[in-house]
């Protein structure tokens, strides 16, 4: 699966360089200068991994974090020339997963970000229940051997359900989820895509079985225990 990286970094010639490499290893890459143009990207659609620097010119990277974890968990290796150990320490308090001081080698940030992702999206190659079947490498999705044709986002919801069976999902946290943790989507969009995905997932979509509305809660993807 392609992932996509945030950088935040105010060093034009340092983020053009591990901008390229990183597109060239098949990662798709969003570059920011600033905290204020990270909240609007983070706003618009979600991201797999953070690369943040600390000294930005409109505020600190560690009180960026520290909020930002208030809302998302996405996983973030601080970029700084700050190598002291108390900064590294404050980069984990902050709630860094990875701090990788400047200078630093291209061919280990590399190995760093894809150690970060194997921790933090442990994939099997398929999620199944009943007459469902997800294919995550290749994000395919099946319904009683019958292929699905699922927007993007459908997709991202199925999948996000069928990881999180039996638990009550906010609307707050699957939207999130879907567009990013500053979106200012309305949640009628988010019940317009439920709709859409029951329509094509259930057998009968105004009786749903798999997606349940848990009411003044939010939805829960219902899985029978045996």
């Amino acid at each position: 699966m392609r992932r996509i990286i945030l950088y935040v970094e105010d060093n034009q010639d340092l983020a053009e360089i591990v901008q390229d490499y990183l597109t060239s290893l098949d990662f798709t890459i969003s570059h920011v200068s600033t905290l204020e143009e990270a909240y609007e990207f983070l706003g618009k659609k979600a991201y797999d991994l953070l690369l943040l620097d600390i000294n930005l010119p409109d505020g600190s990277g560690f009180q960026f974090l520290e909020e930002l974890r208030e809302r998302s968990q996405v996983p973030t290796i601080f970029l700084s020339a700050r190598s002291s150990d108390s900064d590294r320490v404050e980069g984990f308090v902050r709630g860094g997963d990875d701090y990788l001081a400047k200078p630093f080698s291209l061919a280990e940030l590399h190995m760093r970000i894809l150690a970060l992702l194997k921790r933090s999206y442990p994939q099997e190659e398929n999620l199944s229940y009943a007459s469902l079947l997800i294919n995550l490498p290749s994000e395919r999705v099946w319904k009683s051997g019958q292929e699905l044709k699922l927007s993007p986002k459908e997709y991202k919801l199925l999948r996000y359900f069928m990881e999180n069976p039996n638990r009550v999902l906010s609307k707050k946290e699957l939207m999130d989820y879907c567009w990013g943790p500053y979106n200012e989507v309305e949640e009628s969009s988010l019940s317009v895509h439920i709709r859409w995905l029951r329509e094509k997932i259930e057998d009968q979509p105004d009786q749903a079985k798999l997606i349940k509305t848990v009411w003044g809660k939010g939805y829960m993807f219902h899985v029978e225990e045996h």
